[in-house]
């Protein structure tokens, strides 16, 4: 379903954000993290969008990098609970 979105409509930054986070929780992270750069480069202002890297580095390991994702997401929104949650998430492990 998330493809043929993609196909309608391939510049709706939340679709693309959302495929991306699906293709993360199916632990397919490299192309996850493609799905959500194209969606980042749609709506560079969003918190969510610029968040969505953190679940893609936290399923893959990849901890440092999660905490640099949502260090970022909290300088654009200090109160961003989903990046707080993630950087949470990441300094427990």
């Amino acid at each position: 379903s998330y493809l043929r979105a993609i196909e309608l409509n391939p510049k709706h930054a939340n679709t693309r954000q959302w495929y991306g986070e699906f293709l993360a929780l199916q632990n397919r992270v490299d192309e996850s993290l493609i799905q959500i750069q194209k969606a980042i480069e749609l709506d560079p202002t969003s918190p969510s969008t610029n968040n969505a890297p953190a679940l893609a580095y936290n399923v893959s390991r990849q901890f440092e990098k999660t905490l640099e994702t949502t260090d970022k997401v909290l300088k654009m929104d200090a109160n961003f609970v989903i990046a707080q949650h993630y950087k949470a998430r990441a300094l427990f492990f």
